[in-house]
């Protein structure tokens, strides 16, 4: 018993969007244009806090998470064709408690406006479309298949910036961080003092997951620092980092 999810879908869009967010595509869709708008950091969070807690845990874990569909613009077409923020997109859907559905098209980075033009035919040539989006759907849905935190835990939210956002997945076998920086510049986030969200060594090491570049961006990978007996996250300008510990 759950809802197809556009409410997070939404919001996954508004933030990885941005100021790349197609208006004249949004205001031409009845539930686009109530629902869908730019979001900084801190009201991602604040909208993906709110959303986490609206259900019980095992309703949030059945959710139907989508940012396209059959009855709406392509997801490309929405971000105005900005591949590096469908990336964005693409890694928040697939690290989130649900069940992520992938509408036909949209890794090979298919583009298409309101209906029926968002149901162009799947292209017959198997090796047509973006094949650097190819590779990043497969790797996120790798990880997700290979770390059942993704499925199991549940999401608190660790810091934001201007444009950034870094929020915690906990189960009773681990932890991943996943942290999305949307905005043009890079952000220092503090995920909080040694010992508490990140553990002690002695429990796990975290490890930084690799995940394939799109349009150039992700690259230059995330840091990780210790300093001050506090843990900071060095994240460049549109990508992301996720990092996960086994306990």
């Amino acid at each position: 018993d759950a809802l197809m999810n556009y409410p997070l879908g939404t919001a996954i869009l508004g933030f990885a969007g941005g100021a790349s967010l197609d208006r004249s595509v949004v205001a031409r869709h009845e539930t686009y244009r109530q629902m869908l708008s730019p979001l900084d950091g801190p009201a991602f969070a604040g909208r993906l806090a709110h959303l986490m807690a609206a259900y019980d845990p095992a309703v949030v874990r059945s959710q139907l998470n989508l940012i396209g569909s059959h009855d709406a613009p392509r997801a490309l077409t929405v971000l105005g064709g900005d591949r590096a923020a469908l990336r964005l997109a693409t890694i928040l859907q697939m690290t989130l408690p649900g069940a992520p559905c992938i509408y036909y098209g949209d890794e090979l980075g298919m583009e298409g406006d309101l209906e029926p033009d968002c149901r162009r035919a799947y292209p017959v040539d198997p090796d047509a479309g973006d094949r650097e989006m190819r590779r990043l759907f497969r790797a996120a849905i790798a990880i997700r298949r290979e770390h059942a935190v993704f499925r199991d835990g549940s999401v608190r939210v660790l810091a934001t910036g201007h444009g950034a956002v870094a929020y915690a997945i906990e189960a009773s076998d681990g932890l991943a961080i996943v942290a999305v920086n949307a905005g043009a510049r890079p952000e220092r986030l503090d995920l909080g003092p040694v010992g508490s969200t990140l553990s002690e060594p002695a429990e796990g090491q975290l490890r930084m997951v690799m995940l394939p570049s799109v349009a150039g961006v992700g690259e230059s990978p995330a840091r990780l620092d210790r300093e001050d007996e506090r843990w900071w996250l060095e994240l460049p300008a549109r990508d992301a980092a996720v990092l996960i510990r086994h306990r």
